[in-house]
């Protein structure tokens, strides 16, 4: 008898043997689906300066993000994230072909109200955190006006929907970022707040 017949006699052998026990063996996740309710996501969308100053000067641009998140199941759950973003900037004295990019990280608690239908969840939420964020003019030298580095306070509040099957999970968000101790642009001190519309994809456990 070769190796393959062998192996598919015992595997044909211990299936029996398991069903003769009146239980079926489990292959994979279980049918209720992931039950700790951490995810990893990655994902992206579109930002914009909320005020009227930096959104004069500035085109929308993309931002992306990768989380880790906790207590997905739970009424309370937690996300830590690296965040980043990228748009043109056109200010008084920059070339024309400046960008504006930014990184950094942020932790947000979520009140989540999950729905469990056997292996899917459906989730809206609302989120609020801190965060710090490093601005940095790109291809262009600093102005008068405007610096060439930035480094920021923010504060996320928002809310989404997020939709897991098995190990799959997608997340849809709106996030506003209030901003502190701003001094990219230099004569005017206009706040950096924001707003980013996006989605990330993922796996839950």
């Amino acid at each position: 008898m070769s190796k393959v017949a062998l192996f598919a006699s015992l595997a044909v052998a211990a299936l029996g043997a398991a069903r003769a026990e009146g239980s079926e063996p489990e292959i994979g996740l279980r049918p209720g689906g992931p039950t700790i309710g951490a995810a990893v996501l990655l994902g992206g969308g579109v930002e914009s300066f909320s005020r009227a100053g930096a959104r004069g000067v500035t085109d929308t641009g993309g931002f992306w993000s990768a989380r880790l998140a906790w207590g997905l199941r739970q009424l309370v759950g937690v996300e830590a994230a690296y965040i980043g973003s990228a748009q043109t900037i056109d200010a008084l004295g920059m070339s024309n072909t400046a960008w504006l990019v930014s990184n950094g990280a942020e932790a947000v608690a979520r009140l989540n109200a999950p729905v469990e239908r056997g292996q899917m969840l459906f989730e809206p939420y609302v989120l609020g955190g801190v965060g710090w964020r490093l601005y940095q003019v790109e291809r262009s030298a600093a102005t008068a006006d405007v610096a060439a580095t930035d480094n920021v306070l923010q504060v996320p509040f928002g809310g989404g929907f997020a939709f897991g099957y098995y190990s799959f999970m997608v997340d849809a968000r709106f996030t506003y970022r209030a901003t502190f101790f701003n001094d990219l642009f230099r004569t005017t001190n206009t706040p950096l707040d924001s707003w980013s519309m996006g989605a990330l994809v993922g796996i839950q456990f």
